[in-house]
Parts: structure tokens; C-alpha cells; sequence
């Protein structure tokens, strides 16, 4: 175990992150090579490891107990919500303005999208 108990949130996140990032990465390139618009796929790729993570940060990650298990999930669901429009903004300045392909502007992104969800996880939904 990590000494530093901050670090050791910060890369159990990342690890659950990885698990994410591959569902999201793997469901965005399917959905874009079948013919979804890009921006659509993204939001597809997010809905679909969405309870997965949760239920991981929550009990592994943060080890979080709430008393309100309904309250804490809607909070979830909407700081989600948040990482995701903040996601398509990105990306799409990365497609749409920069003219970068779809492919490489899911993974451009990635860094900028996991340290803000980490922050907005961490401080607002499962804060002690």
C-alpha cells in the first residue's frame, strides 16, 4: 500500500481510469467506424462503462459511504454529466476547429478529461 494516501487515490483513479478509457476509446472507435457521427459516439462511448466506474470509485478508489446512496449517485450522474460536455468541447475543438482527425483528438483529450474528473470526483461527490 501507498504511504501517501492522496497519491494512492490519484493512481487507484487513473487505474479505474484505464478500464474506462479503453471501454470509451473502444466504443468510440467502433461507433465512429460504423458511420455514428463523431459527437454522438462520444456520448455512446460515455454511457456505457458509466456504472462500472461509478460503483469502482466509489467503493475502491475513494471508499466512500453515504448515507444517501440515491443523493451521491445523482451527484455522480450529474458531475458525469459535466465530464462529458467538457469532453465534447474538447473534442470538438480538437475536430472541428484544429481540424485534427477523430481518432487522435479521443486521445489528445484524455489527459485534460481524466485530471478534471479526478478533481470534480474527488472534491464534489465523494468528499469526506
Amino acid at each position: 500500500m501507498l504511504k501517501n494516501h492522496k497519491f494512492e487515490k490519484f493512481i487507484k483513479h487513473n487505474i479505474v481510469g484505464g478500464i474506462d478509457t479503453v471501454l470509451v476509446i473502444g466504443t468510440y472507435f467502433l461507433s465512429v467506424y460504423i458511420g455514428i457521427n463523431y459527437l454522438i459516439s462520444n456520448i455512446i462511448s460515455h454511457l456505457i462503462p458509466f456504472l462500472i466506474s461509478y460503483n469502482l470509485h466509489r467503493i475502491w478508489v475513494f471508499k466512500y459511504e453515504s448515507n444517501n446512496k440515491i443523493t451521491n449517485f445523482t451527484l455522480y450522474s450529474l458531475i458525469t454529466v459535466i465530464i462529458v460536455l467538457f469532453s465534447e468541447a474538447l473534442l470538438f475543438a480538437c475536430v472541428g476547429l484544429f481540424g485534427f482527425g477523430e481518432y487522435i483528438s479521443a486521445i489528445i483529450i484524455l489527459p485534460f478529461v481524466s485530471v478534471f474528473s479526478y478533481l470534480l470526483y474527488k472534491h464534489y461527490v465523494f468528499k469526506k
